[in-house]
């Protein structure tokens, strides 16, 4: 049975590296870090030896990427809250993780609408 990436011509990855990049943008909103920089100040809050980094940033944020080490999707939970799990942020699809954000973190919906996540409403 062809999957839906198949038919779509989308390569390898590619739906993967999208789901990342809206969980990424979704986070800066709620924690509210306008840049890259910032988002990753955050991450070197949590551990000063985390994976994310400016240049990995860049390339996940944009969906170029994703990361390597799932110590990235740990740091990324202790950002987010004490309710929030590496393997949480790794395997929810971004529906769910979007629904979890809303709970923890104010999120306008303008953003949420732009980013094609469920809203409150």
């Amino acid at each position: 049975m062809e999957s839906q990436r198949e038919r779509s011509g989308a390569p390898a990855g590619f739906t993967e590296r999208t789901e990342l990049s809206r969980k990424l943008q979704l986070t800066t909103i709620a924690l509210g870090c306008p840049t890259s920089k910032e988002l990753c100040a955050r991450f070197a809050a949590v551990n000063p030896n985390t994976a994310f980094t400016a240049q990995n940033a860049y390339k996940w944020v944009r969906g170029k990427a994703t990361p390597r080490l799932s110590s990235v999707y740990e740091d990324w939970a202790r950002v987010l809250g004490d309710d929030f799990t590496g393997a949480f942020v790794a395997a929810s699809t971004f529906e769910e993780f979007a629904r979890t954000v809303q709970l923890h973190h104010r999120v306008p919906e303008a953003a949420l609408a732009r980013l094609g996540a469920p809203t409150s409403a």
